[in-house]
């Protein structure tokens, strides 16, 4: 079972540390000195008719809106624990195959509204397809601790993360359509629908690659233990006893919720007996 927090910063991250840089700098770019290129990201239903699949690519890869930037953003930070535990090369294949599986079926809603004659206007571009499938494991992974409450309504650690989500897909029907299809791609892949854990993987290799060449610049310290220089081993042994004791101290809250639950005083029942 995941726990709420895992290691401060990017420790163990890369790919999360990435996707960060990655939306904020082309967002930057095409906001201010490439605004002219932002007709490659917008399209709509007519993906077919206008040949649009480029564009819609695309837009699966840039974010043009601050505040879905902003949103997105801290969504992405939130769920790197994700990665942790996936591992990165499962982290990114997971990514990668989500995305093409909201891609999918948002081309299927796309026939289906078209012969229905539904008309939408014109779609969101960002990284839906990326962040919304990680809903999935986040709701029937990550234990539910209850914080405090809100005029009489629970709020947990995960509250924040479910609200986010709502801001960003609650906008307009468009970005209500985009976030369906991708938390739905999301159920699928972890339902392993048609193999497709199987079938979309990031060859060894490429990922070998990819890390000689860019883990200098996105590898970063954990904060949270000791700098001295490890082995590979002993660094997993340590990051291991780490999240052991995260789980712990997880359990031992819950069950003091569950203690405090049991112990709260019941009504009293009258007792009768009977006299002779």
């Amino acid at each position: 079972m995941f726990a709420l927090k895992g290691h401060a910063g990017f420790y163990g991250t890369p790919v999360t540390k990435f996707l960060l840089c990655h939306a904020f700098v082309t967002y930057f770019l095409f906001r201010f000195p490439l605004h002219h290129l932002h007709y490659l990201f917008h399209y709509n239903q007519d993906v077919f008719a206008k040949r649009q699949f480029k564009r819609m690519c695309l837009s699966k890869l840039v974010i043009l809106s601050l505040p879905d930037l902003l949103f997105s953003s801290l969504l992405i930070y939130n769920f790197r624990i994700f990665e942790r535990r996936f591992g990165s090369r499962k982290f990114i294949s997971h990514l990668i195959s989500t995305t093409v599986l909201a891609s999918l079926i948002e081309l299927l809603v796309f026939a289906v509204l078209n012969r229905c004659d539904i008309r939408l206007g014109e779609m969101p571009s960002g990284l839906f397809s990326v962040i919304f499938p990680l809903y999935v494991p986040f709701y029937s992974t990550i234990p539910r601790v209850a914080l405090t409450k809100i005029m009489g309504v629970p709020v947990t650690g995960k509250t924040l993360n479910y609200i986010l989500g709502l801001q960003i897909a609650s906008s307009d029907v468009e970005n209500i359509l985009v976030v369906g299809c991708a938390v739905l791609a999301g159920l699928l892949w972890r339902l392993n629908f048609l193999m497709v854990q199987n079938l979309i993987q990031v060859p060894r290799v490429v990922a070998n690659t990819f890390d000689h060449l860019l883990g200098r610049f996105l590898d970063s310290t954990d904060s949270q233990v000791s700098s001295l220089p490890m082995g590979a081993t002993l660094e997993i042994q340590q990051r291991e006893r780490m999240d052991k004791l995260e789980q712990q101290m997880l359990a031992t809250a819950m069950q003091a919720s569950r203690r405090m639950e049991i112990s709260r005083p019941q009504p009293l029942t009258p007792h009768f007996q009977n006299t002779a």
